[in-house]
């Protein structure tokens, strides 16, 4: 019988999938449909700026994809994904929880939980730190009584970031944006990513809306380290939900092992909108 590391937590995948990806699913379409709301046109940031203290903003997005990527290559997915994600704020405080699973057959890729608190929010700069104990499953087999068994094993990775942006003008920002994450399981530990940061949004071409982000990171994994560029570019007409985008990420110099010199995906999302919720 092959022994697989203590701690790496084993669920079998149909458990898995019955007893909580079933229910989770469930659970957060039965919350984005349930909830009392009112559906807004302008940019997010006015509209959070003109609510109550004692209200909570909530909104969220079902996204569709032909490839999961993300920027730390141990953690790209390289198949069809979906992703759901949602943000909970009131205040300055938020909750912006995402559950991204393998699109063939649900089992989940990761789960993450962003704590993020904005300690600097006015018209030319915001300053925001967040903690997030995240989650990514690895599929691997097991022998057990006799017979081969497939499990997920959980590893975790407490993450931190901070992001200093800089409004050049409603349409224009530039950032710095830093993250550490410390694996508690899987043959990574320590992973640095500082990225500079792009975003010009609001470019109308008739009732189209395009957005373009690109970033130029540095990225330190345990004792490797790259340079990477990286830019999304998005696409969806107004009074619509649907957004239509692509990841382009290419490696410039690097001697981390981990993960393709080239990578893209393209990705169609649906939005909620914003809804809000009185206390």
């Amino acid at each position: 019988m092959r022994k697989v590391p203590l701690k790496l937590r084993e669920i079998s995948t149909r458990s898995f999938t019955n007893k909580i990806i079933y229910p989770v699913m469930i659970a957060i379409l039965a919350i984005s449909g349930m909830l009392p709301h009112t559906l807004y046109a302008q940019d997010s940031t006015e509209v959070v700026a003109t609510t109550k203290k004692d209200t909570i903003v909530f909104n969220g997005s079902i996204t569709a994809t032909n490839k999961g990527i993300s920027t730390i290559p141990s953690s790209t997915l390289g198949k069809a994904a979906t992703i759901f994600y949602f943000s909970f704020r009131k205040d300055k405080l938020s909750f912006e929880p995402e559950l991204r699973f393998d699109m063939e057959d649900l089992k989940p890729w990761a789960f993450i939980f962003w704590w993020r608190y904005r300690i600097v929010e006015n018209e030319k700069w915001r300053l925001q730190i967040g903690v997030n104990p995240s989650l990514s499953f690895k599929s691997q087999s097991i022998i057990k009584n006799g017979e081969t068994e497939k499990i997920l094993a959980v590893e975790r990775a407490p993450t931190a970031d901070i992001a200093p942006t800089y409004f050049l003008s409603n349409k224009v920002n530039l950032g710095l944006y830093y993250m550490y994450t410390h694996r508690l399981e899987g043959t990574t530990r320590n992973t640095h990513f500082l990225a500079f940061r792009t975003n010009v949004s609001k470019l109308m071409i008739e009732d189209y809306e395009f957005r373009v982000s690109p970033q130029i990171y540095y990225l330190r994994i345990d004792g490797q380290e790259g340079i990477y560029a990286s830019s999304g570019v998005s696409v969806n007409k107004q009074n619509l939900p649907f957004t239509l985008s692509a990841l382009f990420n290419r490696k410039i110099n690097s001697n981390i092992t981990i993960g393709d010199d080239y990578i893209w995906n393209v990705s169609l999302t649906y939005n909620f909108g914003n809804r809000y919720i009185g206390l």
